[in-house]
């Protein structure tokens, strides 16, 4: 009788050591998806969802079995038994993990697939002083969704000096295009805060200030005027070419004179907001440049 005690005893001490590290692990994946889903990690914080995922579907399992393996029963009791508790304990663990993934997920508000993403519209021009072959690399082509031309590692292209691209085929593009997975989100601390009446007027003087040229300009306010004006009021952030090199690099071959990246970020406000004014740097065509602008939508 007291080895059968001391045995419930250990089984016991055993499910509280699961539990325990359980809950930690649950815990640790929150903060290291917190600090890392902006970039750094972020593929092996995927695989670390699918193992977690896999494991999910074990430890109830193993802790069943734990509980019942020193139960002297009939057999049909202890496989009843184990089923009723599987389907109790499985039920538990499932909500803990669930809660714990979506504290996760209320971070970001749009998804694609697995994989959290808002709107994003790169797209780039190139200014070679001379015509020459340029070879364009994403530095995490994991990211990417839609491309044209397509991806295939990498983009090769013949550029022109007025910014013409062609391909192999010899098909002509002006620009290189993508849209991006979201690994990357601002904290709007500051900013411009901007009304529907006045985003035509805001966003021709900013970009002005920028760098863009005539025709980029058009181009960027064709795309996100609707955006804003949508809106009716927003915050927008303009992120440029060193923050987002710090997420996604361009390696461009042969390596650009100058390049200017631009991002904006814009998010929906339901009245006015106070925000400490962005300082934006002018941008100083020298040699061959390259140009891209995109943008992103927070709800």
């Amino acid at each position: 009788m007291k080895t059968k005690v001391k045995q419930n005893k250990v089984g016991k001490s055993k499910i509280k050591s699961i539990l325990f590290v359980t809950i930690i692990s649950l815990v640790l994946l929150v903060v290291l998806r917190i600090i890392f889903n902006l970039g750094l990690l972020y593929n092996l914080l995927c695989v670390m969802r699918t193992v977690f995922n896999g494991i999910r579907l074990i430890v109830p399992l193993i802790i069943v079995i734990i509980l019942f393996k020193n139960h002297d029963v009939n057999i049909f009791l202890k496989i009843f038994r184990c089923i009723y508790w599987y389907v109790i304990v499985f039920i538990i663990y499932a909500f803990l993990s669930g809660a714990a993934m979506y504290s996760v997920e209320i971070f970001v508000p749009y998804k694609h697939g697995d994989i959290e993403y808002t709107e994003w519209k790169p797209i780039l021009y190139l200014y070679p002083e001379k015509d020459m072959d340029v070879k364009v690399n994403i530095e995490h082509p994991e990211y990417l969704m839609t491309t044209y031309p397509k991806y295939n590692d990498g983009w090769n292209v013949h550029v022109l000096k007025d910014g013409s691209m062609y391909d192999i085929n010899n098909k002509y593009y002006y620009a290189l295009y993508w849209d991006e997975v979201q690994v990357h989100k601002v904290d709007f601390r500051e900013g411009f805060y901007v009304t529907k009446d006045n985003a035509i007027e805001f966003l021709e003087d900013k970009l002005s200030i920028i760098g863009l040229n005539d025709k980029e300009r058009n181009e960027f306010i064709m795309y996100w005027l609707p955006k804003l004006e949508d809106n009716g009021k927003s915050l927008v952030y303009f992120e440029l070419t060193e923050e987002v090199e710090k997420y996604n690099k361009l390696d461009i071959k042969p390596v650009p004179d100058s390049m200017l990246r631009v991002i904006i970020h814009i998010k929906k406000v339901d009245k006015k907001v106070s925000i400490k004014e962005e300082k934006l740097e002018t941008f100083n065509r020298i040699g061959f440049s390259a140009v891209e602008w995109g943008g992103t939508l927070y709800n």
